[in-house]
């Protein structure tokens, strides 16, 4: 049995996915149907006794026919952890051995029995519903994006304004950041009195920051804050996760302060326009909010935004003409995060050429701590 011109391996896996339902017990044997995950479960794609369940067989949506183990991703073991239904007969069926696969589910389908009228109308009915169960997910997906958006922007404009006074005030200057010295506060900087957290099972006060992109709003950036008995005011200690993002986040940024110019006639200080008409302005980059507005605070004429967390600005949209000209860094002190900064740092240099690395003193995370040790006299 040799394999026939007119079907590909991507043919095959579409129609292998067709029959998922009776494809994955044939190929895992000692697994189960999860009825709750709406997918067959085994211990690896081997066949293993299901243990904890690692491996899953989806029946539905745009994974359909595809499998994926959790206990390999991201492991040292690169092969193996995910794959289509063609690879998952592959692996648990023939070894390995990809040409055996092909010959096994050119068998399994009947498709050498078939003509070829019949074999192009299956794959066709194949690569039909696979297209529209992608058309489908999207759909979904943008309505669940597009409704998470929504209630962020109503925890935004539900939460108050004036922050002077607030939990969120005190918590800023005991990061040695007082507002007041800005003279005006970031449109995007709110106080929530009682925000509900997962972790806490309750509400607590937090300091809240819109998340703005190309579209404008985006989402919520969130940060828990305790209130002690001394009137000191911290992240909340109840909270693992403390900054946590509600809406939607990838390439968007949060606004901490727009920079300022003295007026050429009058000597008076203006704000910087807003960022779509900033062409020409190299704005500070910063991942943490407290980094920005520490350099805020002494680079008063430069835009400072900060980028949500560090892997969001490989897709940080920023208006045509406006390049970042300098990267706030921060000393991580663990390997993985290291090499992650060197990722972030090359692309950041081949995107802006010319941007400036800011790094904090050495013996100091970031700027802010940096900061807070020279007010309090401790170092610098």
């Amino acid at each position: 049995m040799g394999r026939l011109p007119d079907v590909t391996a991507g043919d095959l896996a579409r129609m292998l996915a067709e029959r998922i339902e009776q494809l994955a017990p044939v190929c895992l044997p000692l697994g189960y149907y999860d009825k709750k995950m709406n997918a067959w479960r085994c211990g690896d794609v081997f066949g293993a006794k299901p243990k904890d369940g690692s491996l899953f067989v989806w029946y539905g949506g745009p994974r359909r026919g595809r499998y994926i183990d959790f206990a390999l991703r991201g492991g040292a073991v690169k092969d193996h952890w995910s794959g289509d239904a063609l690879e998952l007969v592959c692996q648990s069926r023939c070894n390995g051995d990809k040409s055996k696969a092909f010959r096994w589910a050119l068998d399994y389908l009947g498709l050498q029995a078939m003509d070829q009228g019949e074999r192009d109308r299956l794959k066709q009915e194949a690569a039909n519903r696979a297209a529209e169960a992608t058309r489908r997910a999207e759909e979904r997906r943008a309505q669940e994006e597009e409704a998470s958006r929504k209630k962020a922007q109503g925890r935004f404009l539900e939460a108050q304004e004036i922050i002077l006074g607030t939990p969120v005030d005190a918590y800023l200057r005991g990061r040695g950041i007082d507002m007041r010295r800005f003279g005006r506060m970031p449109t995007g900087l709110r106080f929530h009195p009682s925000l509900w957290n997962v972790e806490l099972q309750g509400r607590s006060p937090a300091m809240v920051w819109a998340i703005s992109g190309e579209s404008g709003f985006m989402g919520l950036h969130r940060t828990w804050l305790e209130v002690h008995a001394d009137g000191r005011v911290t992240k909340h200690r109840g909270v693992k996760d403390n900054k946590k993002v509600m809406g939607q986040q990838k390439g968007g940024h949060i606004a901490l302060w727009r920079g300022e110019q003295p007026d050429p006639e009058t000597g008076e200080l203006r704000m910087n326009p807003p960022i779509r008409k900033a062409a020409g302005e190299r704005p500070i980059l910063s991942e943490g909010v407290e980094d920005g507005l520490t350099s805020a605070l002494v680079n008063r004429t430069r835009r400072h935004l900060a980028t949500v967390n560090a892997g969001n600005i490989f897709d940080l949209w920023l208006p045509e003409g406006v390049v970042p000209g300098t990267l706030l860094m921060q000393r991580e002190g663990n390997p993985e995060a290291e090499r992650l900064q060197g990722e972030i740092l090359a692309f950041a240099e081949d995107r802006w050429p010319g941007i400036l690395a800011g790094w904090p003193p050495e013996g100091f995370k970031d700027i802010n701590d940096a900061y807070c040790a020279a007010l309090a006299g401790k170092g610098m």
